[in-house]
């Protein structure tokens, strides 16, 4: 599954998957804050950072083409 996770935070929701065994092909996730970020940087080193929502083209991510 890909995912994106829109005001990601600490990545809870990539916790939930992992313990509802979902296998995640990628992880795309816009979040700003720092220490959020570092946070799940250090518990999902694949996850694919996008930063602020508000820069995110989502002509990228319609379709299912990323």
């Amino acid at each position: 599954m890909k995912v994106l996770s829109l005001f990601d935070g600490i990545s809870c929701a990539r916790v939930a998957l992992e313990r509802m065994g979902v296998k995640v092909e990628a992880y795309y996730a816009s979040e700003i804050d720092k220490k959020a970020i570092d946070v799940s940087a250090r518990n999902w080193p694949g996850i694919i950072p996008l930063g602020d929502v508000k820069a995110i083209d989502g002509k990228k991510f319609r379709g299912g083409g990323v």
